[in-house]
This record gives structure tokens, C-alpha cells and sequence, in this order.
């Protein structure tokens, strides 16, 4: 089961091994399956103070959106993920479900989440204010943002220069310590994000930052915590997903791909989750 998961065997290889036609192996491996993700989850969840990282992964039956809600919990002081067993539902992301399947937490794990990781989807930091937790919003989700209407390579572009010192003073204000550099810097990046500009939409990111700054710096704010600055963890195991979807080809229903990726994921966790200061930067 874990080759052919992890994509070292496909079903029709692993059949002429054992004797089978893969219409025969399809059927058992399809059986063990169900079986695996009807038992309970096994292992124990992590011990001591958690973060809560969160994300949404898009798919699509029928031309029909649904997302498959990942969540993890990374022990404060240590450097891996657990990931808890997924959720598919239709429709889009959306903060209503987050809240149900936050509550479905066994309490005694929800009591004690102490800061949460997510990106900036309305409502999430009603959410956290509501546990009392401190929220990080996602430096990736941020950067691939402005990154896409920075015009970079766009000589011809209007506003390109503006473009240009938003994204990297919105970098320097992400990275920065406390101190005059970062006032400085955020002194700049207020005054140049009230600019004209035709890109609207960057400076509403922008914008959007400023207002949030906090939560974007909570890491540096709470450095006891060991709070990641990015889900990239989630997205990570996302990534991981999409390639089994990619070769498996027997997913042709909403509860044949949650039985799948319940199964993959609880073979496949925990994963590296490292707290900001041993993140390496993946955008330049």
C-alpha cells in the first residue's frame, strides 16, 4: 500500500508481481483502504504547548469546486508537523467550516494551541481572537502576491519603479527587528503606497499589510512560541497530494480521493516544520 501511495509502484506494476489482474488488485488495495481509514487514527498527538497551522487545497469534480481542509500541530519547541486527518468539502474555502473543524479538536489538545499559522482568508483573525491565540498570517500567501504585480521583467510597464519599492520594502518590513530600520523602512513604504498608481491592487495588499502588520510580525512578537512565518508546511504536504492525483487514476469521486489522502496523509506525516528563524526564503 505505502509503494504504491508514495508512488513507487503503480497498481498494474504491483499486480503482475503478485499474480493479479489490476482490476483484482484494484479492488483489494481499494478494500484495505477503507479499512485503514475507518480505524482510528493511530499514533498520539503531540504533547505540550501547539501551533496550529492551517490551509485549503483546491480541487475539482465535475467542474464543481471542493476543498480539502489540511490542519497540523506543531509542538512549540519542536521542529515537525502532525498532521490531523483531512476534511473535503464542496464549494469554496470558507471561515464558517474552519470554525466547525476547529471545534471537532478534541479539547484537551484545543486547550492548548497557543498561536495559529493561516493565510489571510476573512475571518481567521476573528477566529484566533476568539481562542485567545496568537496569529501569524503567511509570508508566502503575501509575497507571491505583490511578486505577481511587481512587473519585474516588464520594462514597459507602467508604474514599475513603484512596483518595484512595494514589494522589497514590504520584504524589509517583514524581516526586520524592532529598531529604527524598521520604522524607517515603514515610514517609506506609507508614503510610497499613497502614490499614484494603476496597480490598485498592490496597493491594497500593501494596504491590507500595514493594517495587519502585527500579525504578520508575530513571530518576532512572540518568539517563545517558535511560530513558523509561512504554511509552507501545509502547502507542502499539498504539493504531495496534487502528485498523487496526478498518478492515480481511480479517484473519480469525492470519497474515493478523501479515503485516499486520509490514507496517504496518515503514512506520510509528521513533516518538517521548522519556526521562522530556520526557515530558508524561497522567493527572491
Amino acid at each position: 500500500m505505502e509503494r504504491v501511495l508514495f508512488g513507487q509502484h503503480t497498481l498494474r506494476a504491483h499486480a503482475s508481481r503478485c499474480g493479479l489482474t489490476p482490476q483484482g488488485l484494484s479492488y483489494r488495495f481499494r478494500q484495505a483502504l477503507r479499512h485503514m481509514v475507518a480505524r482510528s487514527r493511530a499514533g498520539p498527538l503531540p504533547t505540550g504547548n501547539l501551533i496550529l497551522l492551517v490551509d485549503g487545497l483546491w480541487v475539482r469534480f465535475r467542474g464543481r469546486p471542493w476543498v480539502l481542509y489540511l490542519m497540523a500541530l506543531k509542538p512549540c519547541q519542536e521542529h515537525h508537523a502532525i498532521f490531523l486527518d483531512p476534511v473535503l468539502c464542496p464549494g469554496r474555502e470558507h471561515i464558517r467550516i474552519w470554525r466547525q473543524l476547529i471545534e471537532a479538536i478534541p479539547s484537551e489538545v484545543r486547550r492548548r494551541i497557543r498561536g495559529m499559522v493561516t493565510d489571510n482568508l476573512r475571518g481567521m483573525k476573528s477566529l484566533a481572537r476568539q481562542h485567545g491565540w496568537v496569529l501569524q498570517l503567511c509570508h508566502f500567501h503575501l509575497i507571491s502576491q505583490l511578486q505577481g504585480r511587481r512587473g519585474r521583467n516588464k520594462t514597459t510597464l507602467a508604474g514599475r519603479s513603484i512596483r518595484e519599492a512595494l514589494y522589497q520594502l514590504t520584504r524589509q518590513a517583514l524581516e526586520l527587528p524592532d529598531g529604527p530600520a524598521l520604522r524607517r523602512t515603514l515610514s517609506r513604504l506609507r508614503l510610497t503606497v499613497e502614490r499614484p498608481l494603476l496597480a490598485r491592487k498592490m496597493q491594497m495588499a500593501v494596504r491590507e499589510f500595514l493594517r495587519d502588520l502585527d500579525h504578520y510580525r508575530a513571530y518576532q512578537m512572540a518568539p517563545h512560541l517558535g511560530l513558523p512565518s509561512t504554511t509552507n508546511t501545509v502547502e507542502c504536504m499539498g504539493h504531495l497530494i496534487r502528485d498523487l492525483l496526478r498518478r492515480a487514476r481511480y479517484l473519480r469521486s469525492p470519497q474515493s480521493l478523501h479515503t485516499w489522502v486520509t490514507a496517504f496523509i496518515r503514512m506520510r506525516s509528521p513533516l518538517t516544520c521548522n519556526g521562522k528563524h530556520f526557515q530558508q526564503n524561497f522567493l527572491v
